[in-house]
């Protein structure tokens, strides 16, 4: 994580506030050999490094990627972007769902949480 942080030239705050956590959470887990994120904070993790590569690329001087690279580079950005919003909206169909036992001896039913 540090080191694509840093790739990026980005410091902990800034990534911090891209993935809503603050600093010290960013620094706590940057420290840790394997810092056990769930599969949507990784995700949010490689968008704001994504993000934060593309930015450093739009700069004037920075970017040496042949055509062909950024075109794959753009592909992977749509593709990548398409999961997570499946990865997000998949976890926000799980945490409104909640298991509830009406009753001793009944089945377990699905509840939506709003209802």
């Amino acid at each position: 994580m540090k080191f694509l942080r840093g790739a990026c030239q980005l410091s902990q705050a800034e990534l911090a506030e891209a993935l809503k956590h603050r600093r010290e959470t960013v620094a706590e887990r940057e420290s840790k050999k394997t810092p056990n994120i769930s599969e949507a904070e990784e995700t949010w993790f490689r968008l704001a490094i994504l993000k934060a590569f593309r930015e450093q690329l739009a700069k004037p001087g920075r970017n040496l990627l042949a055509k062909s690279h950024m075109h794959r580079l753009n592909a992977f950005t749509q593709d990548f972007s398409k999961k997570a919003i499946e990865l997000a909206e998949r976890e926000i169909r799980r945490l409104r769902l909640s298991m509830r036992l009406e009753q001793p001896g009944d089945n377990w039913q699905m509840m939506d949480k709003a209802a």
